[in-house]
C-alpha cells in the first residue's frame, strides 16, 4: 500500500491523480484516511461510552496486568496490536483504527481490481459516506482491525498466497469471535477449491493462543472455556428477526442499502442462477468470497439475536466486521444500475454519478451531526463534569477507593479499571466488605442503576454517604442523562480493617427459626446454603487471613455434626479454590450451641476480579442452626 501511495505522491501533480484511471481510486483514498486521521484528531468522541472504552482501557493497562492481554472479551489479537498505540490516549487507538480502516479500503479496492469490477474510485466515498463506518472508527472498539484482517486475508486467498491466507484466517476468532462464523464458509469453499492441505491449519490460531496463554490462565482450554458468548442462552434476550434488515441504514444509510440490495440480486442472477460461480473461476471466487461470506455473516447474526443465542445483544456495528463484502457488493449494485441507465442514453453515467453522491450526502448528513456523533455523548458529558468536581475536592486520586461502573469516567480520572482496591464494582460498596473513608460513588443510570441493579434511592437512603452533587450532560439530540456523585463521611465507617460482616439477625434468610434461645439460621436439604459473605480478594491486605466465627446447634450426638464450613474463591463465576471444612463436635453434649472458628489464608488470586465467599453448606435431612456470623480479617 505504502509504495503504490509513494508513487501516487510522485505523479505529475493533484490532477494527474484524478485524471488517471488506475491513480484515481488511490488518490480518493488519500484523501478520506487524512479526513479520517483529522476527524479523530479534534474529535472527542469515541464511538460510544461503553464497549469502546472498555478496549481502550484493557490495551492501555495491558503492560501493568499482562493478563489483559489474554482476555477473550477484549479481543487477545487487539490487545497486542493496540498496546503501544494506547499509550497515547484513546486518540492514539483512534488513529489506529483509521490506519485498519485504510488498509481495509486499499484491500478492496485491489480485490473489486481482481474480479473486474469497474468505477473503484468510488469505494472510498462508499466507505467515509457509511455513517456508523466512520463513527465507530473513530473509536476503540475492534470491528476495523477485524474488517482489515479479513479484507487482508481474503486479498493474499486471491493471490494464490494461500499459506499466509489459512493462517491469517485461523487467527482471525482472537480479533473477534465472529471469525469463527467466517471459518464456516471457509471450509466449505477450502473443500471446494480441494485445498485440503490447508485445511490442517484451520486450528492453528488456537493452538498457539492456548499455548501461550496457557500461563495466564492455567488451563489450555481457556479459548474455549472464557469465550464471553459460549452457551446457546443469551443473557440480553431476544429481538424480531428482521432487526438487522430493519436497521440497516444506521449502519451505512439508505442509500448503500439501495445499492445493497441491487448488487445481491445482480449476485443471484449473474452469478448463482446463471451458473457462473460453477463454471468460470473468479465468478467462484466472488460468489464464495465476497457474497458468501456476507450473507453467513448477516445471517449469523440475524438468527443469534432473534432467537437469543451466544449473548447477541442485536448491536448494529457488529455489521462493521463485514464490511469490505458490502463495499463490494455496493458497487456490483451501482454498476448493475448503471449498465441499465447506459442502456437508456449512453451519456447518463454523470447524472447518474451526481445523484448518487447526492444521495450518499444526504444519507450521511441526514444522520449524523458534529455534536451527536463526533463529541462526546450526553452520559460522557455528565461523566466528565462529575469527575472534574471529583479532582477539585479530591485531587490526589491514589487516596480515594472508586466504586464505578461507567468506564468512561476512568478517562478524565485516569483510573486504572483493573486495580481493583482503588476501582471496585458497584456490588461490592453493599458486599460486607469494608469501605475505605473518603470512597468515591460515581452513579450513573445505565451501567451503575441497570446494569449493576444498585438503585440510586438506596444510594440515597445509605447514612453513609454524602451528596457531591448532581450534573447533566446535554447535547442537541440528547438531554437529561444525570451523573450523581457522593463520597463517603470519614466518620460514617471504620477506619481499620480488622472486622467485616456479621449476620445476628439473619434476617436475609427465608427460613429463620427460634430454637435454644436463639434467633438462627436453618440450614438442611431444603435450604441448602445460608447467607453468603463475598467480597473481591483485591479489597484485602496481601497475604492477610480470613477469620470466618459463628456458632452452630444440632440436635444430633456424636463427634460430627451435619454441614460444613465452605470457602472458595472464583474468577468470571467459575470456583478455582474450592475449600470444605467439617463440622465437627468438641465433646459437648448434643443440644448444646457450639462455637466455630475458622482461618482461611488468602492467595494472590488468578485475576484482578476474582471474588471469594463463605458460607455453611448442608444437604442432609438433619438440621444445623447457625447464629452470630462474623468474618475479620487477620492481617499478616
Amino acid at each position: 500500500m505504502m509504495e503504490t501511495m509513494q508513487h501516487t505522491l510522485n505523479s505529475k501533480g493533484l490532477i494527474a491523480l484524478f485524471t488517471q484511471r488506475d491513480k484515481r481510486p488511490y488518490a480518493v483514498l488519500g484523501i478520506a484516511v487524512a479526513v479520517m486521521a483529522l476527524l479523530a484528531l479534534i474529535g472527542e468522541g469515541t464511538g460510544d461510552e461503553g464497549d469502546s472504552v472498555y478496549h481502550y482501557l484493557f490495551a492501555r493497562y495491558a503492560f501493568e496486568h499482562p493478563t489483559n492481554f489474554f482476555n477473550h472479551w477484549a479481543k487477545p489479537l487487539f490487545v497486542m496490536v493496540a498496546a503501544p498505540f494506547a499509550q497515547l490516549g484513546i486518540t492514539g487507538v483512534k488513529l489506529l483504527n483509521v490506519a485498519f480502516w485504510g488498509v481495509q479500503v486499499y484491500c478492496v479496492i485491489k480485490i473489486a481490481e481482481h474480479f473486474g469490477i469497474r468505477r473503484l474510485w468510488l469505494l472510498p466515498i462508499f466507505a467515509i459516506m457509511a455513517p456508523m463506518n466512520v463513527t465507530h472508527t473513530l473509536s476503540g472498539l475492534t470491528e476495523p482491525m477485524f474488517a482489515a484482517w479479513f479484507a487482508v486475508s481474503i486479498l493474499l486467498l486471491l493471490r494464490r498466497q494461500y499459506l499466509a491466507a489459512y493462517i491469517l484466517f485461523s487467527f482471525l476468532p482472537f480479533v473477534r469471535s465472529e471469525g469463527l462464523i467466517i471459518l464456516c464458509p471457509l471450509l466449505l469453499y477450502a473443500l471446494w477449491r480441494r485445498h485440503y492441505q490447508y485445511i490442517l491449519l484451520f486450528p492453528l490460531g488456537h493452538v498457539i493462543m492456548a499455548v501461550a496463554g496457557k500461563p495466564v490462565h492455567d488451563d489450555y482450554w481457556w479459548i474455549f472455556n472464557k469465550m464471553t458468548y459460549r452457551g446457546l442462552v443469551s443473557a440480553y434476550g431476544s429481538g424480531p428477526w428482521d432487526h438487522f434488515i430493519n436497521n440497516l441504514p444506521s449502519v451505512i444509510g439508505i442509500a448503500l442499502c439501495l445499492l445493497l440490495v441491487a448488487g445481491l440480486l445482480y449476485g443471484f442472477f449473474k452469478l448463482v442462477a446463471g451458473g457462473n460461480w460453477f463454471r468460470d473461476e473468479l465468478a467462484r471466487d466472488e460468489a464464495w468470497l465476497v457474497y458468501g461470506m456476507f450473507l453467513s455473516y448477516f445471517a449469523a447474526h440475524t438468527i443469534f439475536w432473534w432467537k437469543g443465542m451466544f449473548n447477541s445483544f442485536g448491536l448494529m456495528r457488529v455489521l462493521l466486521g463485514i464490511m469490505p463484502a458490502i463495499l463490494l457488493i455496493c458497487l456490483r449494485g451501482l454498476n448493475t444500475i448503471a449498465a441499465g441507465f447506459m442502456m437508456l442514453h449512453r451519456r447518463s453515467e454523470p447524472v447518474l454519478l451526481a445523484t448518487l453522491l447526492a444521495g450518499l450526502a444526504w444519507s450521511f448528513f441526514g444522520r449524523l451531526s458534529w455534536d451527536a456523533d463526533f463529541s462526546l455523548n450526553a452520559a460522557q458529558r455528565s461523566l466528565y463534569q462529575a469527575s472534574e468536581a471529583v479532582l477539585q475536592k479530591f485531587p490526589n486520586k491514589s487516596e480515594n477507593v472508586y466504586y464505578i461502573e461507567a468506564y468512561a469516567a476512568a478517562i478524565p480520572l485516569g483510573l486504572d479499571v483493573f486495580d481493583r482496591y482503588h476501582t471496585r464494582e458497584a456490588w461490592r460498596l453493599y458486599s460486607g466488605e469494608p469501605v475505605p473513608p473518603n470512597s468515591i460513588v460515581v452513579y450513573d443510570y445505565w451501567f451503575f442503576g441497570h446494569e449493576a441493579r444498585v438503585p440510586l434511592e438506596q444510594l440515597q437512603q445509605d447514612k453513609r454517604l454524602v451528596p457531591m452533587g448532581v450534573f447533566e450532560g446535554r447535547t442537541k439530540a440528547q438531554q437529561g442523562n444525570m451523573t450523581h456523585l457522593f463520597y463517603v463521611h470519614p466518620d460514617s465507617v471504620r477506619s481499620d480493617w480488622h472486622f467485616l460482616y456479621t449476620w445476628d439477625t439473619l434476617s436475609e434468610l427465608p427460613k429463620v427459626v427460634d430454637i435454644a434461645g436463639r434467633r438462627a439460621a436453618k440450614i438442611d436439604k431444603q435450604q441448602q446454603y445460608s447467607f453468603a459473605f463475598t467480597s473481591g480478594l483485591k479489597s484485602f491486605p496481601d497475604e492477610a487471613s480470613l477469620v470466618v466465627t459463628f456458632d452452630a446447634y444440632c440436635e444430633t450426638e456424636g463427634s460430627k455434626i451435619p454441614g460444613m464450613f465452605v470457602f472458595s474463591i472464583e474468577a468470571e463465576y467459575r470456583p478455582y479454590d474450592w475449600r470444605g471444612r467439617p463440622l465437627k463436635n468438641d465433646g459437648l453434649p448434643a443440644k448444646t450451641w457450639q462455637k466455630y472458628r475458622f482461618v482461611e489464608k488468602l492467595p494472590k488470586g488468578k485475576d484482578e476480579k476474582d471474588k471469594i465467599g463463605t458460607c455453611i453448606w448442608n444437604d442432609s435431612e438433619e438440621p444445623v442452626y447457625i447464629n452470630n456470623f462474623k468474618v475479620e480479617v487477620l492481617p499478616n
